[in-house]
Formats: C-alpha cells, structure tokens, sequence
C-alpha cells in the first residue's frame, strides 16, 4: 500500500491532495491513502479549504490540535500513516505532470531501493517581491542535477519530494528538537547515509509554488543558520557555509567576517530583498551572518 502524506501549516492544499488522489486512482492494482496532517494551523481560510479534502474518495485529514513544528508533524504523519511505502510532499508543491505518482510506484516496485528522491523544478523566472527564492531555487536546481544528486546521494536530500519504505522509519525520525525552519531534512539525509540506506534519485519533479516574499525567506534563512549551529557536528562537517566558515577561520578571517558582515550585512540586505537580488550576495549574506552566531 502506497501511502501519500501532506504535512501543512497555514496553507490551502486542497488541490494538491485532489490532484495526488486522481494520480493514484489511475493505477491498476494500486491500494493508496492519501493523508493531509494539519499542523495547529492559525489560518481561518486554509483550513476551511482544507477541510473540503475529505470529500475526495481515498483522501484524510488529520488536524493536530497544537503546532508542533515541522519535523514532528512528519514524524506523526508517518506514524497516522498505513502503507508500506510513503511519499511525503512539502504542502507548497506541485507535481510536475501526470505520471508523477506512477514514477514512483514503478521505481517502488523493482524492490531495489529503500529511499527515492524525485527533485525540484523552478518555476518560470520572476522579478518581483519573491526572486530572492526564485533565484535560489533555480541556483540549486542548475547545481544539483541528476548526475550530481547521484553521485552525492545523501548530500543533497529534502522533504519537498521523497518517499521511503516503512522500515527506513523504524531506525530514523525527524529530529523534534529543531522547532523552526532549516537543515531537519539535511540531518535526515546524512542519517539515512549512516544506517546505509538504499537511496535513489530519479527525475520525477514537483514545481515549488511556495515562493515567500524576498524579506520572510531572509529571516527563514537566518533561522535556518541558528539551526545550523546548534546542531553542530556532523551537520556543520557538511554544510557548505559551516564548512568555508571554518576554513576562513584556520585563515585568521573570523574577526574581518564579522567586520564585513557588520559594515556591509544591512546593504546586503537591502539589495537580497529588491526585485533584483544576487545568489552570490544572497552566499556572502548567510555566511556573514553564520559568522555572528557561530562563536
């Protein structure tokens, strides 16, 4: 049984689930659930729109009474859950065509691997109030194809389009002591790597519809950077802005970093939230400002 979860916090995912339900029905053969996990949401609207999912055929809503962040409500997704494998959608996606579910029950169904990765396709180019994420989602995508995910299996993993078997579950959860945004699905990834798992990319895209507004997705970047560090080893061994930050710092560049960061961080600011922001300022922001809190 094929079980395809949605964890959600303030967003209307009506259509999302109803386009996951028509998928599966499609499929000979194929027993599914599709589950909508509600995560104490505040917002009025999004959750009367989401309340309409369970008049799809095959869909359910689960309404967690209290927010208890992103990493837990996958975890009790999982746990709600009742196939032997699940897929598990960022509730701010979109798959990118029709036959997206049934990639993913072919690959299932070789009986090869443990953990499957379908990637990410940017949207249409934008300038506007929301290029700062659209640069960087079309940044990664351009870095990060299919030959590189490949060969970095475990490097590059997040929750926007996954699906696992039940038992990868049974010896790795999302860590519930980070509460806010950032690197719970990195941390995942690098135990997935750890127990060995078995893990595939393929290109079965979803589009990213989520785009935030230039300012939000900077403060999601700096709660991204507090998680970072408080993590620690392993995650900081990996990361690539913990990683140059202590190579600067065997340079003797930690002082001039914060200086830089304390002269310039507020015009770098300024131009990342413009209609025209730059990945390489968007780089030399985070690292700027990782450099303030890292010691």
């Amino acid at each position: 049984m094929l079980s395809v979860l949605v964890p959600t916090y303030n967003r209307n995912c009506h259509l999302l689930a109803k386009i996951l339900a028509q998928q599966c029905a499609k499929i000979d053969g194929l027993e599914w659930e599709v589950v909508v996990v509600d995560d104490g949401s505040t917002d009025a609207a999004a959750m009367a729109s989401n309340r309409w999912v369970r008049q799809i055929e095959g869909v359910r809503l689960v309404e967690n009474g209290r927010n208890v962040g992103r990493a837990a409500i996958r975890n009790r997704a999982v746990e709600l859950s009742k196939g032997d494998w699940l897929l598990i959608l960022d509730d701010d996606v979109m798959p990118a065509d029709e036959r997206f579910v049934e990639r993913y029950v072919k690959v299932m169904a070789k009986d090869k691997w443990d953990v499957i990765c379908g990637g990410v396709k940017a949207l249409s180019k934008k300038e506007d109030e929301t290029s700062l994420r659209w640069i960087y989602d079309a940044y990664a995508e351009e870095k990060m194809t299919l030959e590189w995910r490949r060969a970095n299996p475990f490097m590059c993993f997040t929750t926007q389009n996954f699906a696992a078997r039940r038992t990868v579950f049974d010896k790795v959860r999302f860590d519930e002591t980070l509460k806010q945004y950032g690197f719970e699905d990195a941390l995942f990834g690098i135990e997935l790597g750890e127990k060995k798992f078995r893990i595939r990319h393929s290109n079965n895209p979803v589009e990213h519809l989520g785009l935030e507004p230039n300012a939000e997705y900077l403060h999601k970047t700096e709660l991204a950077m507090q998680n970072l560090h408080q993590l620690g080893a392993p995650m900081t061994e990996r990361a690539p802005v913990a990683k140059l930050f202590t190579k600067l710092c065997g340079w003797h560049l930690y002082w001039p970093l914060r200086l830089w960061h304390a002269l310039f961080g507020g015009l770098e600011r300024r131009l990342l939230c413009s209609r025209y922001p730059s990945v390489h300022v968007f780089q030399l922001y985070k690292l700027g400002y990782y450099a303030t809190i890292a010691r």
